[in-house]
């Protein structure tokens, strides 16, 4: 087998070879045909075969065909990755398909970017060993390491899926930390929350699930959650059914996490002081700011961030430190910090979700 690491002159075949490009031209006109069949429109519509700029090899012995892209690349490789690819090349050798003097394979619903991002993991170790990986290639690699059997993807998108949405509170509060890097950098364009949720749904990875809908939540008012659910279903390969999945848990779930959020996390706006209050008439009155405060700037009204810490935003926003007696303002953070935490520990809850025993990590029994 060729080793995966070793760089390799490519060549881009000329395309005046009128041999080798009546093979593409037969496998353009049979697409064709298949389109007519299928109701689909004339030749002119299907796009042209064209080989990869990067991923032609002048050695390769196999040519995978995606959408309109060729790559012409080693069997010997495809095969020590994927088992699906080494029985789909066996069983090429009884009737082979041919492109450019090679075994073609074709790959059905799967479009070029996603095999480009595959087949370089391939070719180039450093590739998945980056630091930061785009969410469009972490999800090619979940959804084409479980369809072909390439192991190696697969855990590597479970594994960054998890640290970004993960099973602990600790875990999710360091994400927010300046130093800290994600393995999968924020990308709005591709509404990562949802995209994340969908993949979760189809691929039944259930510990990501309470995070990535959480998130969604709110990230996104609920009367915008359809646009990008549909965004999303089309970069997840998730179905219409998964999309009302989604949207059904994602919509129960918000309006308990806004119950979460006021009644658990803001508990400790219910008047009671703490035990040892020194100025029982200030802390009192500044109860009744906060409690004003919270209403008046919605956050604890329609709110679904249970989780999320309010110390900042809430209290140092609105100099509520310098107000209350200092032990009043320690049993108020106690308080809150003990909230978030049971609204962490309900998030499977809000949402419908049964996490198997280990893969969601509590706080209280």
């Amino acid at each position: 087998m060729p080793d995966s690491g070793e760089v390799r002159e490519r060549t881009v075949p000329p395309q005046s070879i009128d041999v080798e490009m009546d093979s593409a031209r037969n496998l353009k006109r049979q697409r064709t045909q298949e389109a007519k069949v299928e109701g689909g429109d004339d030749e002119d519509s299907i796009p042209q075969l064209k080989p990869h700029e990067r991923l032609w090899f002048d050695d390769g012995n196999v040519v995978i065909v995606a959408a309109a892209t060729l790559f012409r690349v080693h069997r010997g490789i495809l095969s020590h990755y994927s088992s699906v690819w080494k029985r789909l090349l066996a069983q090429q050798e009884v009737d082979p398909e041919r492109l450019f003097d090679c075994p073609a394979l074709r790959l059905v619903d799967d479009n070029a970017a996603d095999v480009e991002y595959v087949l370089d993991s391939m070719y180039d170790m450093n590739f998945i060993r980056a630091r930061q990986l785009k969410i469009t290639v972490v999800s090619a690699f979940l959804r084409l390491g479980t369809k072909y059997d390439i192991k190696q993807l697969r855990e590597e998108a479970i594994h960054r899926l998890s640290i970004c949405y993960p099973n602990r509170l600790y875990d999710y509060y360091k994400l927010e930390d300046a130093d800290f890097v994600r393995p999968i950098p924020s990308d709005p364009t591709h509404c990562e929350e949802f995209l994340v949720s969908l993949l979760a749904l189809v691929y039944d990875l259930k510990a990501l699930l309470p995070v990535a809908l959480y998130k969604c939540c709110v990230s996104t008012p609920a009367d915008a959650f359809l646009p990008m659910v549909d965004k999303a279903r089309g970069l997840s390969g998730g179905t219409v059914r998964h999309a009302q999945l989604f949207l059904q848990t994602c919509l129960a779930g918000r309006a308990k996490l806004v119950k979460q959020r006021a009644k658990v996390a803001f508990a400790f706006l219910d008047g009671t002081l703490g035990p040892q209050c020194r100025s029982e008439a200030r802390c009192e009155s500044l109860m009744k700011k906060m409690l004003a405060d919270a209403y008046n700037h919605d956050f604890i009204i329609d709110n679904p961030a249970a989780i999320d810490d309010a110390s900042v935003s809430f209290i140092d926003y609105n100099e509520y430190r310098e107000e209350a007696c200092r032990d009043c303002f320690r049993y108020f953070m106690q308080r809150h910090d003990e909230g978030r935490k049971r609204a962490w520990d309900a998030l499977p809850w809000c949402f419908g979700l049964e996490i198997p025993t280990g893969d969601w990590h509590r706080h209280f029994g």
